[in-house]
C-alpha cells in the first residue's frame, strides 16, 4: 500500500459513510449516505432534517441531554411502534468500516458493535478512540444548542476548544496542571499551618518540662493513698458483707415459720373457698330471680295502665254522647241566628246598590276610566321619549368632553408621550409594552418596561448625551431582573407573537461599583461638571445595566472648554463629552499612541419630550363650544320637563279613580259572597239535624266494646300474678340457703383466727426484716462496686488480676482505723508539695506534645518534598502545554480575524488568565467582536449581540477550527437561524472552502432554506429531505430516473 493510500486512510477514520433508521421519529426506513467534505441537508420544516442530526448523536452514545432537550430516548420512536433502530457506518481503514448499531425500546437499548451485543461502555470508547465528541460544542452543534454555544462561559469553551482541536495531549496537560496547581495549594495550606502548630506546641513543650519533676514526686505520694483508698474500700466491704449475711439469716427463719403457718391454715382456706363460690352461685340466683320479678312488675303496671285507659275511655263515651245530645237541643236557636244573620247582609246588599249602582254600571264606569288613563300614558310617553332624545344629546356631549379633557392630560404627561413616541418608532415594542402590562402577574421577578419610558433625565439639555452613548435597540429594550423570567418573556413576545424586540438581562443583586473610577474633582480643570450617572433617574435595575454595559459612571461631560483640552485630559478617560461631541480615545497597545474619535451628539428625540401647546389650546377651545352646547340642550329639556310633570299628574288621578272604583266593586262581590255562605250555613244546619235516642243508642254499643276489652286484660292479670307468686316463693328459699351457709363460714372463720393472727404478725415481722434487708443490700453492693472501681475491676476471687493489689495491700496498716490515721500522714504530705491543678493531664499532655511535636517535623518534610516533585511537574507540563495553547490560539485567532474581515467586521480571539499565571483553571479562550464601525469590540455574550450575530460568530468560530481539526467529522444544525442574505451568503462561501480541502473533517450543514445562486464545488453533496407517508419508499426510489423524468416534463414544457 503506497504512503499516500495510508495517510488518506487515516485522515478518513471515523467519517460517517452510511446511516440507516428505522422506526426513528418519522422515518419508517430511510438510508443516508453522506459524502466524504460538506454534506448540505435541506428541505421544509418539519421533514426530518433534525432527525438525522439526533441519530448520529444517539447512534454514537449520546443522549437526549445532548440535543438540548429534556425526557427520555423514547420519545425517538416512531408513534405506533415499539423499537427504533439506529445503525450508522464508520470509517476505519480503506477497505474496513466499524458498523454500530442501537436498538431501543421504551426504557432499554440494545448495542452492537459489527454484529456483536456490546456494552455503551464499549461504545463510549470506541467513539473515544476516534475521536468523536458528541457532547463537545465545538464539534457538535445541534439546532437546540445553537444558544448553548453563545452561554458558554470563556473556560468552557478553552476546554471545548483542547478537546476539539491542536495537539491530543492538550486537554490532557491542562486537567494535569490544574490538578497539580490544586494539590500545590493543598500541600502550600498544609505546611503552612504545621509550621504554626510546630511553634506553638515547641514552646508549649519547653514550659512543661519546668513542672513536670515535681509533679511525678507528687504522683508516687498520690499513688499511695490511691491504694490505702483501695483497701479501705474492700475491708469497708467485707464488713458490710458480713452484717448482710446475718440480717438474711433471720429473714429466712422467719420466712420457714410463715410457710409452716400457712400449711396449717390449707384445709380451712379451701373450705372457706368451696363456700364462697356456692354463696356466689347463690347470690346470682337471687339476682335472676329479682330480674324476673322486676319484669312482672313493669308488665303488671302495663295492664294496670291499659285498664285506666278504657276506664277512661268509656268515660269519654258517655262525655260525647252528652255533649251530642246538648248539641242537638241547641240547634234550633241557632238556626233561627244564622236565618237573621242572612237577612241581615241582603238587606246591606240593597243599600250599597241604591249608592253605588249595580256590578254592571260600576264595570263599564271601570272601562270608561281605564281607556281615559290609556290616552293619557301615550301623552306621558310621547314627553319621555323627547327627554330621552335630548338627555342621550347631554350625555353625548358630556362623553365629547370628557374624552377630550383626557386627550388634555395625556399631551400634558411625559410618560403617555413616550408611550406614543414608542408606538411610533418601534410598533413591536409598544405592542409588547401592552402585552406586559395585562401580563405583569406571569413573572416571577419584576419585569421592567423599555428604558426609554423608565429613564428620566434630570434636565431636557442632558437628553442628548444619553441617546448618543446608549443604541437605540437598548432604549427599547426590556429589562428582566431573571433569567427565566427573560426566556419566557422572549417565547411570550418573539414565538408566539412575531414581535422583533430587544431583552436584556440585569441582576440588581449582583455587586457593581458605581463610584467612578477618576473623582470629578481630579478633571474639573479640564472644564468636566457631572458623570452620566448622576443626571439621570432610573431604577436600580436599569441603571446597573447602564453602569456595567456603557460605564456611564466613568464618563463626563463639560462645556466648551473641553474642546480647548483635548490633548491635556488624561488617557484613562476613554470617553467623555463636550456640549456638541462625543470622544473615544483609544491606546495603542504596541506603541502607546493614543488616537481620539470624534462623532457629532446627535438630535434628541427619545428621552426630551415638548408638551404641544397648540394642541392644547385648540382641544380647550372645543371643550368651551360643547358647554355651549350643553346649557342650550338643558334650556330646552326644562320646559318638556314641566309638561311631562302635569301628564303624569293627570295621569295620577286617572288612575287613583279606577282604583277607587275597583274597590267599590270588590266590596259589592264580597257582600254576595257573604250572602252565598250564610245560605249554605243554613242548609247545612239543616241537614246536620239528629234524633237523640240515635245517639244514646250508638254510644251504648261503643261502651259495651271496650268493656268486652277489659274482660280480656283482667283475665290476663291474674296470669301474671299466679307466676310472679311461683317466682317469690323461690327466691325466698334460695335466700334462706344463703342465709345459712354465710353463717357456718363465719364460724369457721372464727376458729381459725388465732392462727391467721400468728400468721399476719410473723408476714408483718417478715417484712420489716426484708425492709431493713434491701438497703444493707444496696449499700453492700454499692461498697463492692466502689472497690471494684477502685481496683480497675479486679476482686480477691480473681488471683491474677488481684494479686498486684493484695502485693500492695500487705505492704499497708491491716485495720480501718490505721488507714485512716496513714491516709492523714500522706495527704498532709501532698499539701505540703507544690498543687499543680490536673497534674496527671500536664504529664499526659507532656507526653502528647513531645509525640506531636516530633510527627509534626516528619509531616512537614514529607510535605516538602511533595511540593517541590509537584512543582517540578507543574514546570515541565506547563513549559509543554503553554507554548502549544498560545500557538494554537494564535492560529484560531489569524482564522477567526480574516474571516471576520472578509465579511467587514472584526473579530479576535485571545488567551487570558486570572491574576495568578499559576492559576490554571482561571485559563479561558475570549472571544471579542464587533459588526459596527461605531460600536467598539465587545466580549461574546448571549446578552451583548443579536441572535443573528451569535449565529455568525458561532459560524466563524467553528470554520475557525476546521484546518486544526482533529475530529473526523462537525454537524451543525441550522447555524444561519437570524443570519441576514449577505453573512449568510458569505458564511456558506467559508465553509465551501474550507471543507473542500482534501484533509479536511466531514461537514454535516443543516438548513431549512438556501439562498438563490450559492456557489458549490464538486465536494459538496446536497441531501433534499422531503419526507411523508405519500413519499416512495427509500430502497424503490431511482436518483437518476427521478431526474430523467424531471428534464423530460421540462422538455415537453
Amino acid at each position: 500500500m503506497s504512503s499516500k493510500m495510508v495517510n488518506k486512510s487515516f485522515n478518513d477514520r471515523g467519517v460517517i459513510t452510511k446511516i440507516y433508521l428505522k422506526n426513528f421519529t418519522s422515518y419508517n426506513e430511510v438510508v443516508f449516505i453522506p459524502g466524504r467534505n460538506l454534506n448540505l441537508v435541506t428541505g421544509p420544516n418539519g421533514t426530518g432534517k433534525s432527525t438525522l442530526v439526533a441519530a448520529i448523536a444517539l447512534g454514537l452514545g449520546g443522549n437526549v441531554k445532548t440535543m438540548g432537550k429534556s425526557g427520555y430516548i423514547k420519545q425517538y420512536i416512531k408513534r405506533g411502534e415499539n423499537t427504533a433502530v439506529i445503525e450508522i457506518e464508520l470509517r476505519d481503514t480503506p477497505t474496513k468500516v466499524i458498523k454500530i448499531n442501537r436498538t431501543f425500546t421504551e426504557n432499554k437499548s440494545v448495542w452492537k458493535l459489527n454484529n456483536e451485543s456490546v456494552s455503551e461502555a464499549k461504545i463510549a470508547e470506541v467513539t473515544r478512540d476516534l475521536n468523536i465528541q458528541i457532547g463537545n460544542l465545538c464539534q457538535f452543534l445541534p439546532q437546540d444548542r445553537v444558544k448553548a454555544f453563545s452561554e458558554m462561559d470563556p473556560k468552557q469553551l478553552l476546554l471545548n476548544t483542547e478537546q476539539s482541536v491542536g495537539d491530543p495531549k492538550l486537554y490532557e496537560y491542562h486537567q494535569n496542571l490544574i490538578e497539580y496547581r490544586r494539590e500545590q495549594i493543598q500541600l502550600e495550606e498544609e505546611i503552612t499551618q504545621r509550621n504554626s502548630m510546630l511553634d506553638l506546641h515547641t514552646q508549649k513543650y519547653q514550659a512543661l518540662e519546668e513542672t513536670v519533676s515535681g509533679i511525678k514526686e507528687r504522683k508516687v505520694i498520690k499513688k499511695r493513698i490511691t491504694a490505702l483508698g483501695q483497701k479501705r474500700a474492700w475491708i469497708v466491704y467485707d464488713q458490710s458483707r458480713k452484717s448482710l449475711t446475718q440480717a438474711k439469716d433471720k429473714s429466712d427463719t422467719v420466712g420457714r415459720k410463715i410457710k409452716q403457718l400457712k400449711q396449717t391454715l390449707k384445709p380451712t382456706v379451701e373450705m372457706k373457698t368451696e363456700k364462697e363460690i356456692q354463696i356466689r352461685k347463690l347470690k346470682l340466683s337471687i339476682d335472676n330471680y329479682g330480674t324476673k320479678i322486676n319484669k312482672y312488675r313493669s308488665e303488671y303496671k302495663k295492664i294496670i295502665e291499659q285498664l285506666e285507659n278504657q276506664h277512661a275511655k268509656i268515660s269519654g263515651i258517655r262525655h260525647e254522647i252528652k255533649h251530642d245530645i246538648e248539641v242537638e237541643n241547641r240547634r234550633e236557636s241557632t238556626i233561627t241566628a244564622a236565618e237573621t244573620q242572612k237577612n241581615k247582609l241582603c238587606n246591606d246588599l240593597r243599600i250599597m246598590t241604591d249608592e253605588l249602582g249595580t256590578v254592571e254600571s260600576m264595570n263599564e264606569k271601570s272601562n270608561d276610566l281605564s281607556r281615559s288613563l290609556q290616552k293619557q300614558r301615550q301623552v306621558v310617553g310621547a314627553l319621555a321619549e323627547e327627554m330621552t332624545v335630548l338627555r342621550q344629546e347631554i350625555d353625548k356631549n358630556n362623553r365629547n368632553v370628557a374624552s377630550l379633557q383626557h386627550e388634555h392630560r395625556q399631551l400634558s404627561d411625559v410618560s403617555s408621550k413616550r408611550l406614543n413616541l414608542l408606538k411610533s418608532r418601534n410598533h413591536d415594542a409598544w405592542k409588547g409594552v401592552i402585552w406586559l402590562r395585562e401580563n405583569i402577574h406571569k413573572f416571577n421577578s419584576p419585569v421592567h418596561e423599555p428604558m426609554m419610558l423608565n429613564i428620566q433625565v434630570k434636565n431636557e439639555e442632558y437628553a442628548k448625551y444619553f441617546e448618543g452613548m446608549i443604541a437605540s435597540r437598548d432604549l427599547y429594550a426590556f429589562v428582566c431582573e431573571d433569567k427565566t423570567d427573560m426566556n419566557l418573556l422572549l417565547t411570550h413576545l418573539r414565538e408566539e407573537q412575531n414581535l422583533v424586540v430587544n431583552v436584556v438581562h440585569s441582576d440588581p443583586h449582583e455587586q457593581y461599583s458605581s463610584k467612578p473610577d477618576i473623582p470629578i474633582e481630579s478633571i474639573r480643570r479640564y472644564g468636566f461638571q457631572e458623570y452620566l450617572s448622576s443626571l439621570l433617574e432610573a431604577p436600580a435595575t436599569i441603571m446597573k445595566y447602564l453602569i456595567t454595559m456603557y460605564s456611564i459612571h466613568n464618563i463626563p461631560i463639560g462645556t466648551e472648554i473641553v474642546e480647548d483640552n483635548i490633548e491635556n485630559i488624561p488617557a484613562k478617560l476613554q470617553c467623555y463629552l463636550s456640549p456638541n461631541n462625543i470622544y473615544s480615545v483609544k491606546v495603542s497597545r504596541y506603541t502607546g499612541d493614543k488616537s481620539i474619535r470624534t462623532v457629532r451628539l446627535p438630535k434628541p428625540y427619545l428621552l426630551s419630550m415638548v408638551v404641544d401647546t397648540g394642541k392644547i389650546r385648540q382641544i380647550e377651545a372645543t371643550i368651551r363650544d360643547y358647554e355651549r352646547r350643553q346649557n342650550d340642550l338643558l334650556t330646552q329639556l326644562r320646559p318638556i320637563e314641566e309638561k311631562h310633570r302635569d301628564a303624569e299628574g293627570e295621569n295620577t288621578k286617572l288612575r287613583n279613580a279606577k282604583n277607587q272604583c275597583q274597590l267599590d266593586l270588590q266590596q259589592v262581590q264580597g257582600l254576595n259572597s257573604r250572602i252565598n255562605l250564610a245560605i249554605q250555613k243554613l242548609q247545612q244546619l239543616e241537614n246536620e239535624r239528629k234524633n237523640i235516642e240515635d245517639i244514646k243508642a250508638a254510644g251504648k254499643n261503643r261502651i259495651m266494646s271496650v268493656i268486652k276489652k277489659q274482660m280480656l286484660v283482667y283475665k290476663k292479670c291474674n296470669s301474671l300474678a299466679d307466676e310472679a307468686l311461683k317466682v317469690n316463693i323461690e327466691s325466698e328459699t334460695v335466700s334462706m340457703q344463703l342465709t345459712v351457709l354465710q353463717k357456718e363460714l363465719a364460724n369457721e372463720l372464727e376458729e381459725t383466727k388465732i392462727i391467721r393472727e400468728n400468721l399476719r404478725m410473723a408476714e408483718i415481722e417478715h417484712q420489716d426484716l426484708e425492709n431493713q434487708l434491701q438497703p444493707l443490700k444496696r449499700e453492700t453492693e454499692r461498697l463492692y462496686d466502689e472497690a471494684m472501681r477502685l481496683t480497675d475491676g479486679a476482686n480477691p476471687q480473681d488471683t491474677v488480676r488481684f494479686k498486684p493489689f493484695k502485693t500492695a495491700f500487705g505492704k499497708l496498716p491491716g485495720t480501718i482505723e490505721e488507714i485512716d490515721e496513714a491516709l492523714q500522714t500522706a495527704q498532709a504530705r501532698v499539701y505540703c508539695l507544690d498543687d499543680h491543678h490536673g497534674g496527671e493531664d500536664i504529664l499526659r499532655d507532656y507526653e502528647r506534645t513531645k509525640e506531636y511535636v516530633e510527627k509534626l517535623k516528619q509531616e512537614i518534610e514529607s510535605s516538602s518534598i511533595k511540593l517541590e516533585v509537584n512543582e517540578q511537574k507543574i514546570e515541565e507540563i506547563r513549559d509543554v502545554w503553554l507554548p502549544l495553547l498560545q500557538t494554537l490560539v494564535e492560529t484560531i485567532n489569524g482564522n477567526f480575524s480574516q474571516y471576520f474581515t472578509s465579511l467587514g467586521c472584526v473579530g479576535e480571539i485571545s488567551l487570558s488568565h486570572g491574576d495568578n499565571p499559576m492559576d490554571f483553571d482561571e485559563y479561558e479562550i475570549k472571544i471579542r467582536v464587533k459588526f459596527r464601525d461605531d460600536d467598539d469590540l465587545k466580549d461574546f455574550t448571549k446578552e451583548r449581540q443579536s441572535g443573528g450575530e451569535r449565529s455568525v460568530t458561532t459560524a466563524i468560530y467553528m470554520i475557525s477550527l476546521q484546518e486544526l481539526s482533529r475530529v473526523p467529522f462537525r454537524c451543525v444544525d441550522e447555524i444561519n437561524q437570524a443570519m441576514d442574505a449577505v453573512n449568510e451568503r458569505r458564511v456558506f462561501d467559508l465553509i465551501v472552502k474550507m471543507t473542500s480541502k482534501v484533509d479536511s473533517a466531514q461537514y454535516f450543514l443543516l438548513t431549512p432554506k438556501l439562498l438563490p445562486n450559492l456557489k458549490y464545488t464538486e465536494q459538496v453533496r446536497v441531501h433534499i429531505v422531503f419526507n411523508g407517508p405519500y413519499v416512495v419508499p427509500w430502497n424503490r426510489f431511482k436518483t437518476i430516473d427521478y431526474c430523467e423524468r424531471i428534464d423530460s416534463d421540462r422538455n415537453r414544457k
